[in-house]
C-alpha cells in the first residue's frame, strides 16, 4: 500500500525533529526557528500518524485488546491530555503567559485606570462601550466585573478601546 511507504517515514522523521526542538524548548536552548519548526512540523507528525494508524488499525486494535499494560498507558496520557485543559489559576510570582498577566491586569482594572492607558477620558470610555452595546455603569467596575468574566466580551472592550485611541494612549508611546 502507498501510505505504508510514507507513513512510518513520516511519523520517524517528525518524531525526531519535535522530540529534539521540544527538548530546547523546554530548556530554553532553542533559537532561530525552533519554536516555528516546532509548531509546524507537528502538524506533519499528526498526519502522519493518522495514516500510520488507518494502515496499521487491526494490529493496534488487537494490541490494545490484549495488553492490559497498553490500556493503562494510553490511558494515563488521555488523562493528562483531559487534565491539560483545566483552568491553570493565577500562580504567585507573576508565572504564566506575560499577554495574559497583562490581560488580566487590564481587564481587574477599574475603567478609572484604564482610561489613561487608552488616552481617553473615562466618559469617552464609557460612551464608547455603550455605543457598542458593552455598558459599564460604574467606573469604579471592571470589564472583568461588568461582563461577568466573559473575555470574549472583555477582548471586544479592549480592541474597541485602543482602535480609537491612535497609538496616543500611555501602552502605545514609544
Amino acid at each position: 500500500m502507498i501510505m505504508r511507504k510514507w507513513a512510518t517515514p513520516l511519523v520517524i522523521g517528525s518524531s525526531v525533529v519535535m522530540a529534539v526542538t521540544g527538548l530546547l524548548i523546554f530548556f530554553r536552548l532553542d533559537s532561530g526557528y525552533n519554536k516555528v519548526v516546532h509548531e509546524w512540523i507537528g502538524w506533519a507528525m499528526v498526519v502522519g500518524i493518522i495514516t500510520h494508524g488507518l494502515v496499521n488499525l487491526k494490529p493496534f486494535l488487537n494490541y490494545v485488546r490484549k495488553s492490559l499494560m497498553g490500556q493503562l498507558i494510553i490511558g494515563v496520557f488521555l488523562l493528562v491530555l483531559a487534565l491539560s485543559f483545566l483552568p491553570q489559576g493565577e500562580r504567585e510570582g507573576g508565572g504564566g503567559s506575560p499577554f495574559v498577566i497583562a490581560f488580566t491586569a487590564l481587564t481587574k482594572a477599574p475603567l478609572t485606570q484604564i482610561a489613561p492607558l487608552a488616552g481617553r477620558s473615562v466618559e469617552d470610555v464609557q460612551r464608547v462601550l455603550d455605543e457598542a452595546g458593552l455598558p459599564v455603569a460604574d467606573p469604579a467596575s471592571s470589564l472583568d466585573a461588568a461582563y461577568g468574566h466573559d473575555r470574549r466580551k472583555m477582548v471586544q472592550a479592549i480592541r474597541l478601546l485602543w482602535a480609537g485611541s491612535g497609538g496616543k494612549g500611555s501602552l502605545g508611546r514609544r
